[in-house]
C-alpha cells in the first residue's frame, strides 16, 4: 500500500496536517495525480522506496530469467514438461557452470603477469614471438640474441629484445 505525505493541511477521512502520512486507501485514485501535480500531497519516500525496490526486483528478476535461458540452451539443459520455478532452475545453472556440462573449466585460460626487464622496458612472457628456452636440446631455429643468445621464434621479437642491450 502506498502512502502519501500531506504538503498542506487536507480532509480524507479525517483532518490531515502538513507531513501527515495519508494511506492510499483513504484517496479517490482518480484525484491522486492532480493532488501530487498540485503540490498539495506527494508519495512517501517509504513508497518511492518500495516501487524502487518492485521495480529492481523485476529488472533484475528478467535479467535472471534470460540469463538462465542463456545457460540451459549453451549447456544443453532441457525439461520434461514445464520448467520448474526460476529459483530451482538457477541452482541447476549453477551446478551445470560447477560441473562437465559447459565445460567452463577447460576454456580459462590464466594471463601471465607482465615482467619489468632490467632495462625498465616491459615484455610480455606470453608474447609467442619470445622462446624461452635458451636450448633447445643442441637444435636451436628461429633468431639468437647476439649478446645473450636467448632465442625468439620472429625476427621483430629479437629486435625489441635487442633494444634492451642498447644501454
Amino acid at each position: 500500500m502506498k502512502i502519501y505525505i500531506a504538503n498542506r493541511p487536507m480532509r480524507f477521512d479525517k483532518n490531515y496536517a502538513i507531513g501527515d502520512k495519508i494511506p492510499e486507501d483513504v484517496i479517490d485514485p482518480r484525484r491522486v495525480q492532480g493532488l501530487i501535480a498540485g503540490g498539495k500531497m506527494s508519495l512517501s519516500i517509504e513508497s518511492q522506496a518500495h516501487e524502487m525496490e518492485s521495480t529492481i526486483v523485476t529488472a533484475v528478476t528478467v535479467m535472471l530469467t534470460e540469463l538462465v535461458e542463456l545457460i540451459e540452451e549453451a549447456g544443453e539443459i532441457a525439461w520434461d514438461g514445464e520448467a520448474p520455478d526460476l529459483h530451482t532452475r538457477v541452482e541447476m545453472c549453477k551446478e551445470a557452470i560447477r560441473t562437465e556440462v559447459l565445460n567452463f573449466d577447460e576454456n580459462i585460460v590464466e594471463e601471465e603477469p607482465l615482467v619489468e626487464t632490467a632495462s625498465n622496458t616491459i615484455e610480455d612472457p606470453a608474447d609467442p614471438s619470445v622462446d624461452d628456452t635458451v636450448e633447445n636440446g643442441g637444435n636451436v631455429e628461429g633468431f639468437t640474441c647476439t649478446v645473450c643468445n636467448k632465442n625468439f621464434k620472429t625476427e621483430r621479437g629479437l629486435e625489441q629484445h635487442m633494444q634492451t642491450h642498447k644501454e
